[in-house]
Parts: structure tokens; sequence; C-alpha cells
């Protein structure tokens, strides 16, 4: 009994492990382990791929159009984001939206995102800085940023400075 309890855990283990490799490079993984309810229909599958092509650079500009409630705001406003972070924890992301208070929504959930215990354990390079994690605008240890920037603002200037 002991030694199936063992092997349970090592399985376990092992399990685990391979799900957080997967989830270091691929983005459907990483929304997956936040997210283990997250279903990949054919579209959102199309998202993740060029949302991926983004990330190796394929991709220099990207608009996504979908019905509302149809996932794109998870992936690409809140994993992408804290994926890329994650991957890239010296680069800059700026979370554009029509509204400010809709910029920030966006802004917490990739901060909390990035903050948590899973996001570390999948992606150990991101960390946000001590001194720098509200909303709105935040700062990695290694030199990256995020920026939540609303239209009503008088310019991206503005908001960034």
């Amino acid at each position: 009994m002991i030694q199936t309890t063992k092997n349970a855990v090592r399985d376990l283990s092992a399990n685990a492990e391979s799900m957080l490799a997967l989830a270091r490079t691929d983005l459907a993984c990483y929304a997956l382990a936040h997210h283990p309810s997250f279903e990949l229909p054919p579209f959102l599958d199309l998202v993740i791929r060029k949302l991926e092509a983004v990330k190796r650079g394929e991709i220099k500009r990207l608009i996504l159009s979908m019905s509302p409630r149809h996932g794109k705001s998870l992936i690409a406003s809140t994993y992408f984001p804290s994926m890329y972070l994650g991957t890239f924890p010296d680069r800059y992301v700026i979370g554009a939206s029509y509204g400010q208070d809709l910029a920030d929504d966006f802004g917490r959930r990739v901060r909390n995102t990035v903050a948590s215990p899973l996001h570390r354990a999948i992606l150990p390079e991101s960390k946000i800085a001590d001194d720098s994690a509200a909303a709105h605008r935040f700062n990695l240890t290694v030199g990256g940023a995020y920026f939540a920037v609303g239209r009503e603002l008088q310019s991206l200037a503005a908001a960034l400075t």
C-alpha cells in the first residue's frame, strides 16, 4: 500500500511537471492551468495560434474582432499578456481599451495572474517589483512593465509618464 501511494505521488508529480513544462510554451496549456474549466473551440484555437505568432515575432500587428462572451478577453487581455511578461520579463506590455476602467480591470487580472504562485511555478523569471503593483501600472524585477491605458486619457504619452 505504501509503495502504491509513493508511485501515485510520483506519477502525479511527473504529470504536474509535464503540465508546467507545456504551460511555459503553449498559451492554451497556460490558460488551462490557470482556468481548469477553459475550453478550446476551433475559433479560440485560431486566436491562440495567432497570439503565439505574435509572441514569436512573426506577426507585428494583430486585431481580434469577435462577439462578446467568446473568450477573447480572457485569452488576449489576461492570459496572453501574463504569459508574454513571464516569457519576456524585460519587455513592456501596454493593455489599451476604450475606457480606463476596463483597462484597469484587465490590468488587475494580469497583475493578479503574474503574482500568483501558479504563474511563478510556470514562469519563475517574472516577479512583480515590491514597490510597483498598481492595477494600471506595474513593474517586474527584471525591468519589464505592464501599462493599462484607456482612451479617455488625453494622450498615451501622459498615461505612460
